[in-house]
């Protein structure tokens, strides 16, 4: 997303579908800050992935 506009196109065309849909968006494999930073700059919900935690077992 960060280096294909295309993608960066298709995550926000997405996203706005969603809004007007009423529809929270999550983005996921969100891997480092800076995609995180993009991401809430285009107004999505929610994210997750390592730039969020690591996987933990379900018990944790």
């Amino acid at each position: 997303m960060l280096t294909d506009p295309m993608d960066a196109e298709i995550v926000r065309s997405i996203h706005n579908i969603s809004r007007v849909m009423g529809i929270r968006t999550i983005a996921e494999y969100v891997e480092n800050d800076v995609i995180l930073q993009r991401l809430h700059e285009l107004g999505v919900d929610m994210a997750q992935g390592y730039a969020i935690h690591h996987p933990a077992p379900l018990q944790q």
